[in-house]
Protein backbone atom coordinates (compact mmCIF):
# COMPACT_ATOMS: atom_id res chain seq x y z
CA UNK A 1 0.00 0.00 0.00
CA UNK A 2 1.54 3.98 -1.08
CA UNK A 3 1.53 6.52 1.37
CA UNK A 4 -1.49 8.87 0.05
CA UNK A 5 -2.75 12.45 1.53
CA UNK A 6 -6.88 12.30 2.77
CA UNK A 7 -6.98 14.41 -0.11
CA UNK A 8 -5.94 11.72 -2.29
CA UNK A 9 -7.71 8.73 -0.34
CA UNK A 10 -11.10 10.57 -0.75
CA UNK A 11 -10.56 11.14 -4.33
CA UNK A 12 -9.67 8.04 -5.23
CA UNK A 13 -12.25 7.09 -3.43
CA UNK A 14 -15.43 8.98 -5.08
CA UNK A 15 -13.50 8.41 -8.21
CA UNK A 16 -14.01 4.46 -7.52
CA UNK A 17 -17.45 4.75 -7.58
CA UNK A 18 -17.98 7.45 -9.96
CA UNK A 19 -16.32 4.79 -12.31
CA UNK A 20 -19.04 2.16 -11.30
CA UNK A 21 -22.16 4.31 -11.60
CA UNK A 22 -22.28 6.33 -8.36
CA UNK A 23 -23.40 10.02 -8.42
CA UNK A 24 -20.83 12.24 -6.49
CA UNK A 25 -22.98 13.68 -3.93
CA UNK A 26 -21.40 17.32 -1.97
CA UNK A 27 -21.53 16.98 1.75
CA UNK A 28 -23.96 18.69 3.69
CA UNK A 29 -23.42 21.20 5.97
CA UNK A 30 -22.23 20.10 9.51
CA UNK A 31 -25.18 22.21 11.13
CA UNK A 32 -27.93 19.87 10.13
CA UNK A 33 -30.47 22.46 9.05
CA UNK A 34 -33.37 20.28 7.64
CA UNK A 35 -33.01 18.05 10.82
CA UNK A 36 -34.70 18.41 13.58
CA UNK A 37 -33.48 15.60 15.59
CA UNK A 38 -29.51 16.79 15.48
CA UNK A 39 -27.99 19.78 16.12
CA UNK A 40 -24.68 18.44 13.61
CA UNK A 41 -24.56 16.01 11.33
CA UNK A 42 -23.64 12.89 12.96
CA UNK A 43 -23.20 9.87 10.11
CA UNK A 44 -22.89 10.01 6.34
CA UNK A 45 -26.54 8.86 6.28
CA UNK A 46 -28.12 12.20 7.73
CA UNK A 47 -28.09 13.86 4.23
CA UNK A 48 -30.25 10.71 2.70
CA UNK A 49 -32.52 9.66 5.62
CA UNK A 50 -35.61 11.19 3.76
CA UNK A 51 -34.46 8.89 0.44
CA UNK A 52 -33.94 5.81 3.07
CA UNK A 53 -37.31 6.18 4.55
CA UNK A 54 -39.01 6.70 1.20
CA UNK A 55 -40.20 10.15 1.50
CA UNK A 56 -37.71 11.51 -1.41
CA UNK A 57 -36.81 10.26 -4.60
CA UNK A 58 -33.87 11.54 -6.12
CA UNK A 59 -32.63 11.70 -9.40
CA UNK A 60 -29.74 9.27 -8.90
CA UNK A 61 -29.99 5.24 -7.03
CA UNK A 62 -26.77 5.20 -6.89
CA UNK A 63 -24.32 7.88 -4.83
CA UNK A 64 -20.75 8.42 -3.06
CA UNK A 65 -19.86 11.14 -0.74
CA UNK A 66 -17.23 12.41 1.69
CA UNK A 67 -19.42 13.47 5.01
CA UNK A 68 -17.74 15.81 7.21
CA UNK A 69 -19.35 14.72 11.28
CA UNK A 70 -19.49 16.01 14.08
CA UNK A 71 -19.87 13.66 17.13
CA UNK A 72 -20.23 15.50 20.91
CA UNK A 73 -23.21 13.62 22.26
CA UNK A 74 -25.38 10.43 22.42
CA UNK A 75 -24.80 6.20 21.50
CA UNK A 76 -21.27 7.33 19.61
CA UNK A 77 -20.22 10.02 22.03
CA UNK A 78 -16.42 10.10 21.92
CA UNK A 79 -15.82 13.31 23.70
CA UNK A 80 -14.24 12.37 27.06
CA UNK A 81 -11.57 10.21 25.02
CA UNK A 82 -10.27 12.84 22.74
CA UNK A 83 -7.08 13.63 23.40
CA UNK A 84 -6.26 10.68 25.45
CA UNK A 85 -6.10 7.94 23.05
CA UNK A 86 -4.96 8.93 19.56
CA UNK A 87 -7.97 7.27 17.66
CA UNK A 88 -11.15 8.96 19.70
CA UNK A 89 -12.14 12.27 17.47
CA UNK A 90 -15.03 14.47 17.26
CA UNK A 91 -14.79 15.73 14.06
CA UNK A 92 -14.10 13.36 10.93
CA UNK A 93 -14.85 12.53 7.74
CA UNK A 94 -16.99 9.38 6.82
CA UNK A 95 -16.47 8.18 3.01
CA UNK A 96 -19.57 6.32 2.08
CA UNK A 97 -21.45 4.48 -0.79
CA UNK A 98 -24.99 4.14 -1.46
CA UNK A 99 -27.56 1.99 -3.34
CA UNK A 100 -30.78 2.98 -3.05
CA UNK A 101 -33.01 0.13 -4.28
CA UNK A 102 -30.17 -0.42 -7.20
CA UNK A 103 -28.08 -2.95 -5.84
CA UNK A 104 -27.23 -5.20 -2.64
CA UNK A 105 -25.01 -6.48 -0.14
CA UNK A 106 -23.13 -8.68 -2.57
CA UNK A 107 -21.78 -5.63 -4.86
CA UNK A 108 -21.33 -3.81 -1.78
CA UNK A 109 -18.63 -6.08 -0.53
CA UNK A 110 -17.06 -7.00 -3.74
CA UNK A 111 -16.67 -3.22 -4.42
CA UNK A 112 -15.44 -2.69 -0.85
CA UNK A 113 -13.04 -5.92 -1.24
CA UNK A 114 -11.40 -4.39 -4.85
CA UNK A 115 -11.01 -1.05 -3.32
CA UNK A 116 -8.73 -2.04 -0.37
CA UNK A 117 -7.07 -4.86 -1.86
CA UNK A 118 -6.86 -3.70 -5.71
CA UNK A 119 -7.24 0.14 -5.84
CA UNK A 120 -5.64 0.77 -2.99
CA UNK A 121 -3.08 -2.60 -3.19
CA UNK A 122 -3.65 -3.72 0.75
CA UNK A 123 -2.28 -7.27 1.58
CA UNK A 124 -5.80 -9.19 2.07
CA UNK A 125 -3.53 -11.08 4.63
CA UNK A 126 -3.93 -7.86 7.03
CA UNK A 127 -7.73 -7.63 6.22
CA UNK A 128 -10.33 -9.41 8.57
CA UNK A 129 -13.84 -8.74 8.46
CA UNK A 130 -16.51 -9.54 10.26
CA UNK A 131 -20.63 -10.27 9.40
CA UNK A 132 -23.88 -9.97 11.13
CA UNK A 133 -25.20 -13.55 11.33
CA UNK A 134 -25.12 -16.37 8.84
CA UNK A 135 -27.32 -15.96 5.96
CA UNK A 136 -27.65 -12.68 6.07
CA UNK A 137 -25.41 -11.67 3.58
CA UNK A 138 -26.68 -10.90 -0.04
CA UNK A 139 -30.21 -12.94 -0.16
CA UNK A 140 -28.86 -15.63 2.72
CA UNK A 141 -25.74 -16.59 0.57
CA UNK A 142 -21.76 -16.27 1.68
CA UNK A 143 -19.65 -13.16 1.34
CA UNK A 144 -17.51 -13.99 -1.89
CA UNK A 145 -15.10 -16.69 -1.30
CA UNK A 146 -12.18 -16.59 -3.55
CA UNK A 147 -8.48 -17.41 -2.67
CA UNK A 148 -7.77 -13.65 -1.30
CA UNK A 149 -10.61 -13.88 1.22
CA UNK A 150 -11.46 -17.47 1.81
CA UNK A 151 -11.53 -18.20 5.34
CA UNK A 152 -11.27 -14.83 6.32
CA UNK A 153 -15.22 -14.05 7.24
CA UNK A 154 -15.47 -15.31 10.63
CA UNK A 155 -19.12 -16.80 11.51
CA UNK A 156 -20.64 -15.95 14.50
CA UNK A 157 -20.53 -18.89 16.81
CA UNK A 158 -17.06 -20.14 15.63
CA UNK A 159 -14.48 -19.63 18.19
CA UNK A 160 -12.33 -16.86 16.42
CA UNK A 161 -15.55 -14.95 15.96
CA UNK A 162 -15.85 -12.79 18.81
CA UNK A 163 -11.58 -12.36 19.51
CA UNK A 164 -11.53 -11.17 15.60
CA UNK A 165 -14.86 -9.05 16.13
CA UNK A 166 -14.06 -5.27 15.69
CA UNK A 167 -17.38 -3.63 16.11
CA UNK A 168 -17.73 -1.46 18.91
CA UNK A 169 -20.66 0.73 18.35
CA UNK A 170 -22.41 -0.26 21.28
CA UNK A 171 -26.16 -1.46 21.81
CA UNK A 172 -28.71 -0.63 19.05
Amino acid sequence: MEWMSAADLRERYQRFFEARGHTRVPAAPLLARDDPTLLFVNSGMVQFKRVLTGEEKRDYTRAVDAQPVLRVAGKHNDFEEVGRTPRHNTLFEMLGNWSFGDYFKREAIAWAWEFLTIELKIDPARLAATIWQIGSCAGGTSPPATTTTSGRWPRPGHADHAARSISTAGRS
